[in-house]
């Protein structure tokens, strides 16, 4: 006698302030609870009913990072999915509808029909990083601000205050980075892996400390899916015998600016990544294209380092 195979239920979770909207496929529920300890607690029992298979969620606004980490906590498959693909996704399917409900079922059935890799989660110490690096990126925004409007302001007192936020902003970015080396100096595996990272030419311990927080997948995944992940990996567009340029995009913003700045800084020094980007410029390639192309490069060369754990070695090949 032939059995009825259950088919696998996925979930998506539309995030506000409030409230968890959840929506579950191929099921068709949809529950909402609210965005409390308690609700989070509930949608964590309520789900574990289910075996869900897979569960998407999409930035939103910093209100979604509680969530993951209480679904996180209790193995459940969660998976954070960008903005803009999720956007795409449902033009594709649902138009230009939006409402709570219809969020959340575009959610699951994303869930459904892509099959996602499993993330890695952020250890203790990276997810504190990544909140003081959030921090220090908005003071850094305002200070840049501020700075650009005292240069058109003319009001004496006016011009003070201006400073005087600059000297405050200033101070505080300070006491952020001291409070993140602090963090990591307490960790025995952030502190190697920072100390390793520093090595590289162009790293400094800012960048090294953006490294740790936002790329947990360093020397665990191979290097082409780590460029994907960063979003230096060329993109093909080419069509019959067109072949067109190969643009990058998407990825890790923070962590692909962080590595750009790195890589622009190494290559106006005398090191092997130096060496690698003036012969590509020598040999006819725009500037930023040989910069992608040294930062894929000098990731290839991380991914090795944190794997066998040695620092820079500047006669490493880099081609």
């Amino acid at each position: 006698m032939l059995t009825k195979t259950r088919p696998a239920v996925h979930a998506g979770i539309d995030v506000s302030k409030d409230a968890l909207m959840v929506v579950l496929r191929p099921l068709g529920q949809c529950v909402e609870f609210a965005n409390t300890i308690e609700g989070r607690k509930e949608l964590v029992r309520w789900l574990k009913k289910f075996r869900v298979k897979r569960i998407v969620l999409e930035p939103s606004g910093g209100y979604e990072r509680d969530v993951l980490k209480v679904l996180r906590a209790h193995e459940l498959p969660v998976m954070m999915v960008s903005a803009d693909k999720i956007r795409h996704f449902a033009q594709a399917t649902v138009g230009r509808v939006k409402t709570d409900p219809i969020d959340a079922a575009v959610l699951a059935h994303y869930a459904e029909v892509v099959e996602l890799p499993q993330p890695l989660a952020r250890s203790a110490v990276a997810e504190k990083l990544h909140e003081l690096l959030g921090m220090r990126d908005l003071l850094v925004e305002q200070r840049a601000a501020m700075r650009c409007k005292s240069h058109q302001m003319r009001a004496p007192g006016m011009l003070k205050m201006l400073r005087d936020h600059i000297d405050r902003l200033t101070a505080d970015i300070k006491a952020i980075d001291a409070n993140m080396l602090g963090l990591v100096a307490q960790d025995a595996e952030a502190a190697a892996l920072l100390r390793l990272l520093v090595t590289v030419p162009g790293i400094g311990p800012l960048t090294a400390m953006v490294l740790i927080a936002e790329l947990p997948e360093l020397g665990r995944l191979a290097y082409r899916k780590l460029a994907r992940l960063v979003g230096v990996a060329p993109l093909a567009h080419d069509s019959g015998k067109m072949r067109g340029y190969r643009p990058i995009s998407g990825g890790r913003y923070q962590v692909r600016h962080k590595l750009y700045m790195a890589v622009l800084a190494a290559s106006r020094g005398d090191n092997d990544l130096a060496c690698f980007y003036r012969r590509l410029v020598a040999a006819g390639k725009p500037a930023k294209v040989a910069l992608v192309a040294t930062i894929n490069k000098m990731l290839k060369r991380l991914g090795a380092m944190v794997r066998s754990g040695t620092p820079w070695r500047s006669n490493a090949p880099v081609a």
